[in-house]
């Protein structure tokens, strides 16, 4: 953990500011740190997201999704961290093997539910 936030990029966003676009490239996950933000699905409101929670992993696996599915807005003032998919691979590369695993199978459980609830939406 202490070597993923050492990689990521901390930035601010006021309340409607755009973190990202759907349909642009995916390279990066977010974290919210503080604030609300909004996840809009071809123009509609679907969700809203707060501290803690991460968002843009789809992009980590890459067969998946190579662009961005949902833009993401601050709804109030918020805080992000930003891991770009290179630093992410790199750490991922100088874990254990059951360290590996446990990553793996912690993002395939957030990321999968993700990806086919957009797939049935379209």
């Amino acid at each position: 953990i202490r070597s993923l936030a050492g990689a990521a990029i901390y930035r601010r966003l006021s309340a409607s500011e755009v973190l990202c676009s759907q349909g642009e490239h995916a390279d990066g996950f977010f974290v919210l740190l503080a604030g609300v933000a909004s996840i809009v699905i071809n123009n509609k409101h679907v969700a809203y997201i707060t501290r803690g929670q991460v968002v843009g992993e789809l992009g980590l696996i890459n067969a998946f999704s190579a662009t961005r599915t949902a833009t993401i807005e601050a709804y109030y003032d918020c805080e992000v961290a930003i891991v770009d998919y290179d630093s992410f691979i790199h750490l991922f590369q100088l874990l254990s093997m059951s360290q590996a695993t446990k990553i793996s199978n912690y993002v395939a459980s957030i990321a999968l539910p993700k990806y086919f609830a957009i797939e049935e939406s379209r």
